[in-house]
């Protein structure tokens, strides 16, 4: 995340230097980490089923135990922040060698951002479930700064697209980067 989009950024928008956007950072994780529940409430990961799941859960157990809360924090964390990462890294260096179009660039951003509201939502109820309220704040901190990703790269897309794709290696696709 940020690896293409916050250049762009602090370049264009001369509020959102690295100094700030640490800072904000650093204010959301300490929030995040006070509104984290206490270790004396910490829970186990619970191992019952909710009722008449067995259909649901026996054609893709591992969404379905993710999206319940059924599963550790680093299970469905982890795996979704790489994905997530290598897609998007992936298609900016794509996008930004002119191997990939724009328009696809605009369908794997809104494939990606579907996933991660998944994502965003399993590991906020998972988070629950660690021993340590610093790993939880984080992780809740990282899926709110790929939303973050996401409003830049939509703002990238509408106010700055000469600036973020190369519309003189478009030929076909020059009327994406107006």
């Amino acid at each position: 995340m940020f690896y293409f989009t916050f250049p762009v950024i602090s370049e264009q928008v001369v509020l959102l230097d690295p100094l700030v956007f640490l800072a904000i950072a650093l204010m959301l994780l300490f929030l995040l980490y006070i509104s984290t529940p206490m270790k004396e409430y910490h829970i186990e990961v619970p191992s019952e089923l909710h009722e008449h799941s067995e259909l649901i859960r026996s054609k893709a157990p591992y969404f379905y135990d993710a999206w319940y809360g059924q599963l550790p924090l680093w299970q469905v964390f982890w795996p979704f922040c790489v994905l997530l990462n290598v897609l998007l890294a992936g298609g900016d260096w794509l996008v930004r060698n002119t191997a990939f179009s724009v328009p696809s660039w605009d369908t794997l951003l809104l494939t990606c951002m579907t996933t991660t509201i998944w994502w965003t939502i399993a590991t906020w109820r998972m988070s629950i479930y660690t021993r340590h309220r610093i790993w939880a704040a984080a992780a809740r901190l990282v899926t709110l700064a790929a939303f973050l990703d996401f409003g830049f790269r939509v703002f990238i897309r509408i106010k700055f697209p000469r600036v973020f794709f190369d519309c003189q290696g478009m030929f076909f696709d020059y009327s994406s980067c107006f």
